[in-house]
């Protein structure tokens, strides 16, 4: 699961859907197997935040955009409704930078 792209339907905070958007699965395949939830990133399509380090641009693949490593989602397995694919190494790479920007270690 660890690096793999999934649908999911987000709400607003009225519990409105706002239809389905692309996360992207962080949590180490160690600490999945063993709960269950899994730790996700929002990937988005939105400008980006000057000085935040901590978004991975994505260019190719399933779902392109911003890895938001400052938005860390948890997420149920019932959840997940479209599998979209996995993202390379060298972009797991990116996004584990991002993380550890966006946690400071």
């Amino acid at each position: 699961m660890h690096g793999a792209i999934y649908m999911i339907e987000y709400f607003d905070e009225n519990g409105l859907s706002l239809g389905e958007k692309p996360i992207l699965i962080v949590s180490n395949d160690g600490r999945n197997a063993q709960l269950d939830n899994y730790l996700a990133v929002r990937i988005t399509t939105s400008q980006p935040i000057p000085g935040v380090r901590a978004q991975v641009p994505r260019e190719r693949g399933p779902a392109v955009g911003r890895a938001r490593c400052d938005d860390i989602l948890i997420v149920y397995l019932d959840e997940l409704k479209r599998h979209l694919g996995n993202i390379s190494i060298l972009d797991l790479q990116n996004v584990d930078e991002g993380l550890r920007a966006a946690l400071a270690l």
